[in-house]
Order: structure tokens, then sequence, then C-alpha cells
């Protein structure tokens, strides 16, 4: 029992740094959402507007609590190329995704099992070496 919430704790901890670390590089690249969002023409006050629009304007931390919340609720905000919920996105990705990496295990299966079957038959051969 202690080893299964000490790996619990583990997966949580390492959970809650992958989360932040990528809420970090999100705000550490270059470019404001926001401007994306706004034409090139756009005034001081538009962009302002968008700013708050987008929770822009709160401190870091606040920021992190509504990111994090939305995450937890399965809200991963709107896709800024799409103007859709990035879980639509996935979602329509999902299928293929899932397609493609099923189809890799099971080639990368067959030719694993095939390759260790001749590697026995063979041992002191020249692949053995």
């Amino acid at each position: 029992m202690h080893r299964l919430s000490s790996r619990v704790l583990d997966a949580l901890l390492l959970l809650w740094l992958v989360t932040t670390i990528t809420f970090a590089l999100i705000h550490l690249a270059p470019g404001d959402p926001a401007t994306l969002l706004i034409s090139p023409t756009a005034t001081a006050d538009e962009a302002a507007r968008q700013r708050t629009a987008l929770g822009l304007d709160a401190p870091l931390p606040m920021q992190y609590a509504r990111w994090i919340g939305g995450v937890l609720q399965g809200e991963l905000g709107e896709s800024l190329v799409r103007a859709e919920p990035v879980t639509r996105v996935i979602a329509e990705a999902l299928p293929v995704s899932l397609f493609l990496g099923g189809v890799s295990l099971v080639v990368s299966f067959v030719i694993g099992t095939t390759l260790g079957l001749l590697q026995a038959l063979r041992t002191s051969g020249r692949t053995d070496r």
C-alpha cells in the first residue's frame, strides 16, 4: 500500500511539474497572444480590451490558477489558428493518431519478433557478434 501511495504522489508531482513548465513556456514564448487575435491596425485600447478578454491582464498566479482549473475540467481553451475549442481539434485528430500509433505498434512487434526469432535460430552467427 505504501508503494502505491508513493507512486501516486510521484505521478501527481510529475503531472504538476509538466503542467507548470508548460504554462511557463507558453508565457515565455515571444509575442502577445492578444495581438494575434486583433487586426494589425488595431488601437492600443483594442489590444488592451483583448488582453482583458483573454485574462492576460491578471497576475501570473491568477492566470495559472484559471488555466490549471480549466485543464482539470477538460477545457483547454481555444485554438488561435482554427478559432475553435482545442478539445474539438484534438477529438478530430485522435482517431487518425490512434490508428497510426496502432499500426506502428503492430509493425514494430512483427519486425522485432521476426528479427528476434532469426537471431535465436542463428546463435553464434554474424548478427550475434
